[in-house]
């Protein structure tokens, strides 16, 4: 009996629990042993039915009668439960973490998918380094186009920019309103106007901010003042690095980005110190140097407001300043950069004569109302804002009567009168009442005119008047590869136009210039200085939305890869191997030959075509001037002065002739159309073919 218990209690016990199992027959055959486990069965059924009545009762069977019968554990459902690296976790848990990380990811993905892609600026070579294209644009403030006519002695270098090979000049630029320099040069960094990216002035109170900008506080560069993104940030974004030698604007965006190096203004930073700055920057390594660069000249705007216009302190200014233009080109020169870098040259605003004898005080207007003005912004107009409670429109209507008054010295506006051509009537920052003075005048209050000097008022020059004026209008220079292609392009439209229609087309007319010899475009906007720097970087897919035109520079750019080929019209140009952005200088055949094949084909197939162009226009223009000669030749003298019959019969011989060249120029035109739509098949195959060899390259 004994061994059998023995041998019970050592055997292992099944799968299924043996206290929940009658004694089997079938596995024994002892006597003792089925006697054995029918105690056994009997036992633990009355073990059971205690436990189900109290299941905390003592066991008997245990050593200690204190000790608390034990609840089993019931196994986890595996279904409930997953195993991840060796850790069992719920499953809900996992879920839960999950599911929100998977949301995040796709999220990401997507956004990259449709992330628009920056390309990698090409690598160029001047012979001895290589060179991404390079973008350097100086701000001259306060330079007035009318100063290039009226002081051409003193600027000889700034003229010479403009009628260079490589170089060309806009009739001018016009500002925005107001014509002020902090409005303006950020209007120039983001292509916004002022009531967009938020600077309305040099000095004005931000009721978002509830506090008041000063141009001269550091305070002013907290980026919350500043709207909009400038053209460095974007450059920064784009992978580019980016240099800001003084111009206004914060070293910060709200974004967090910086440009690579900023040089914070300097009172007494001369324009020979910033031509040493810019040099020692484009001498970096490819890897440091900065592809977009900035400076600012401040010289001739300081002069302007000391001495007026016309004084010999703004000649001495655009002296130095066009010694400082005169300089960086022969450096440029020297370092053989005259095809990589984009040299622009603007300024901000002019400038006009102003006295102590053209002021409006506004105490005087408003008398004893003066005392309801809390805020005062810009100069030498004046936004207006009230303090709570007062009579704003009593106010308004003594403004508005004596403007009226004032024999057109200055006009009083709101946001629902303000010219719409200003884009100066929404947002918060605009004052609800703005007063404008006339050219040379200014508004002021006692208070103010005595803290300047009283009679003895310093200031002889002002800026910030109504932005359409001559004397307010900016300059734009531009010297290098964007000039010699623009120039090429417009050479190119003249022949077209030349060879069309004579008896419409006039030296001038072709689109966007005033004149193509000398190279002059017409006035434009400064807001679409933006979007060609955009352009010129290569940043047009990432670059934010502006007030500029988006197709403004289409019709100057030859083609879409124009912004990093040169386009050759004249064969008779000796052209020095390192001017060329794909000279074997610059792509070893041990790196890449298939790509370097394909750009050098590219660019020689690029250059045949537009010498094939050129030449058979020219041939073209030539004969047509010669048949149109003899023609004319053929008629009748007129009569002086020429009489309504004789242009009538000049018209109609001009027509008859044009309509005979045509005819008898015909085949050769369709074989030159059929080659040129050639040319252009053969262009898409070659871009085609060089994209994709770039985008494996990278």
């Amino acid at each position: 009996m004994s061994t059998a218990r023995n041998r019970a209690r050592d055997s292992p016990r099944p799968r299924d629990s043996p206290r929940l199992r009658g004694p089997d027959p079938a596995l024994t055959d002892d006597p003792d042993d089925i006697e054995l486990e029918a105690e056994m069965s009997d036992a633990v059924g009355a073990a059971a039915q205690a436990e189900e009545e109290a299941p905390l009762l003592v066991n008997p069977a245990s050593p200690s009668a204190s000790r608390p019968l034990a609840r089993p554990r019931r196994k986890p459902a595996s279904k409930h439960w997953w195993t991840i690296c060796g850790t069992k976790l719920p499953r809900s848990l996992v879920l839960l973490i999950a599911v929100p990380s998977l949301l995040v990811v796709a999220v990401i993905l997507e956004r990259r998918r449709h992330r628009p892609s920056v390309p990698a600026l090409p690598t160029l070579s001047n012979g001895t380094h290589p060179f991404h294209p390079t973008t350097l644009v100086v701000s001259i403030d306060g330079f007035r186009p009318q100063y290039l006519a009226s002081h051409a002695e003193l600027v000889p270098n700034l003229l010479a920019l403009g009628q260079a090979e490589h170089g060309l000049r806009a009739a001018s630029m016009q500002p925005v309103f107001p014509t002020l320099t902090f409005p303006n040069h950020w209007a120039l960094l983001t292509g916004l106007y002022p009531e967009s990216h938020g600077i309305i002035a040099n000095d004005f109170y931000a009721p978002d901010l509830k506090g008041e900008f000063r141009y001269s506080s550091k305070d002013s560069w907290d980026p919350s003042w500043w709207w909009g993104e400038p053209m460095w940030s974007v450059a920064e974004r784009g992978g580019r690095k980016a240099l800001n030698i003084m111009w206004p604007g914060p070293p910060t965006m709200g974004n967090g980005v910086s440009p690579s190096y900023f040089v914070p203004y300097k009172d007494k930073s001369t324009p020979s110190d910033k031509l040493d700055q810019v040099l020692h920057y484009l001498d970096m390594p490819l890897e440091k140097r900065p592809s977009l660069l900035l400076a600012y000249i401040p010289d001739v705007d300081k002069a302007g407001h000391k001495g007026g216009p016309e004084s010999a302190d703004v000649e001495r200014a655009m002296e130095r300043s066009d010694k400082f233009i005169g300089d960086l080109v022969s450096a440029l020169d020297a370092r053989n950069l005259s095809q990589i870098v984009d040299l622009i040259v603007v300024s901000d605003h002019g400038m006009a004569a102003t006295s102590k004898h053209r002021l409006v005080f506004l105490d005087d207007i408003l008398g004893e109302d003066y005392k309801d003005v809390e805020f005062k912004d810009g100069w030498p107009a004046y936004g207006l804002r009230f303090k709570a409670g007062s009579d704003v429109d009593a106010h308004l209507a003594k403004l508005e009567a004596a403007a009226k008054e004032s024999n057109g010295t200055f006009a009083a506006y709101t946001h629902d009168t303000m010219p719409e051509r200003w884009h100066f009537s929404s947002g918060e920052r605009v004052a609800p009442i703005y007063l404008v003075p006339a050219l040379g005048w200014v508004i002021t209050d006692h208070e103010e005119y005595e803290r300047h000097g009283g009679d003895e008022l310093p200031i002889k020059g002002c800026h910030g008047y109504d932005n359409e004026l001559p004397e307010m209008q900016a300059i734009f220079f531009a010297h290098g590869p964007f000039a010699t292609r623009v120039k090429a392009k417009a050479k190119l439209a003249t022949r077209q136009s030349d060879a069309r229609d004579v008896s419409v087309w006039r030296p001038g007319d072709t689109p966007g210039w005033e004149s193509t010899s000398p190279a002059i475009m017409k006035p434009f906007p400064n807001l679409e200085l933006f979007s060609l720097v955009m352009r010129l970087q290569q940043l047009e897919n990432i670059a934010p939305p502006t007030n500029a035109s988006a197709s403004f520079w289409d019709s100057h750019f030859p083609d879409p890869l124009s912004n990093i080929r040169p386009v050759l019209y004249a064969s008779t140009r000796r052209r020095r191997p390192s001017n060329s952005p794909y000279s074997a200088v610059e792509f070893p055949v041990t790196t890449t030959p298939r790509g370097d094949e394909l750009e050098l084909a590219y660019t020689m197939h690029r250059e045949r075509v537009d010498v094939t162009n050129h030449r058979f226009w020219a041939t073209t223009n030539t004969d047509f001037q010669a048949q149109m000669a003899a023609r004319l030749a053929t008629l009748p003298p007129a009569s002086d002065p020429p009489t309504p019959e004789d242009e009538a019969a000049r018209e109609a011989v001009l027509a008859q002739f044009y309509r005979d060249w045509q005819v008898g120029n015909r085949d050769r035109m369709n074989k030159w159309v059929k080659a040129w739509w050639s040319d252009i098949w053969t262009d898409i195959k070659l871009q085609a073919r060089v994209y994709v060899t770039r985008a494996l390259r990278k």
